[in-house]
């Protein structure tokens, strides 16, 4: 029993000892909340719609991308990634 106790005590400090780490670390870009996307509030973008699948910005932004000297917003990360791959296609198409 007291093995036992003993195990999931450590299993519980690792597990919050991890979460800690990962907070702090700041290597990764975490996924984007309701909150995070209040930081985008003040931003000028140079569209009102997501260039790749049209959704309003006023939706919410989760991502954004800076091209030819001007700051496009997108509804998420994969909209992102698609239009850094070919953005004078949707550029044009705006």
């Amino acid at each position: 029993m007291k093995t036992y106790l003993l195990c999931l005590l450590f299993g519980m400090l690792l597990t919050t000892a991890c979460n800690q780490q990962n907070k702090s670390a700041g290597n990764e870009t975490p996924a984007v909340s309701h909150a995070e996307k209040e930081t985008y509030k003040d931003v000028k973008f140079d569209n009102a719609n997501d260039l790749v699948c049209g959704m309003p910005l006023s939706e919410g932004i989760g991502d954004t991308a800076h091209y030819r000297g001007k700051v496009y917003g997108f509804c998420s990360k994969g909209c992102k990634e698609k239009f850094a791959a070919d953005p004078t296609h949707y550029l044009s198409s705006q």
